[in-house]
């Protein structure tokens, strides 16, 4: 018989906690994938991360096989940036509510503050040398 009160009142304490929750207010939007990427021509976006702003980072990859991904911030305000440029491969992952991404830039990891490209080190263990990046022919440019 208590058994069966204590069980009634947990379940009624349950119910009340429950219903203390609200439910997340969340808004999205959504936008088209297809982009023209400058130097580079038509492509595709790979979004990577977003922050608390609606600031997305991620890549870039060209329809033309022969190039590489680029890193591109997209803002809140649907414009779109290019940070590392176009001119060799990058790629950004994620970004905080400070404007600080986190990605790479060929095969080194990087941290970009505003246009402050900053090699990241790990554990005492400076980024390897960025490698060159090969030609359309294969070749080592």
């Amino acid at each position: 018989m208590i058994r069966a009160g204590v069980l009634s009142f947990v379940w009624a304490l349950c119910s009340i906690l429950s219903q203390a929750q609200s439910k997340a207010s969340c808004t999205f939007t959504f936008f088209d994938l297809g982009i023209n990427i400058p130097n580079l021509g038509p492509g595709l976006l790979a979004p990577a991360g977003i922050n608390d702003w609606g600031t997305i980072v991620g890549i870039a990859v060209p329809n033309n096989k022969q190039s590489f991904g680029v890193g591109f911030v997209r803002w809140e305000n649907g414009g779109f940036s290019f940070p590392l440029g176009t001119a060799s491969q990058s790629g950004l992952a994620g970004r905080n509510n400070n404007g600080v991404s986190v990605g790479m830039d060929l095969s080194t990891p990087i941290l970009l503050t505003g246009s402050t490209v900053t090699d990241i080190t790990l554990n005492g263990v400076p980024s390897p040398p960025k490698a060159p990046m090969a030609s359309t022919n294969g070749a080592a440019s």
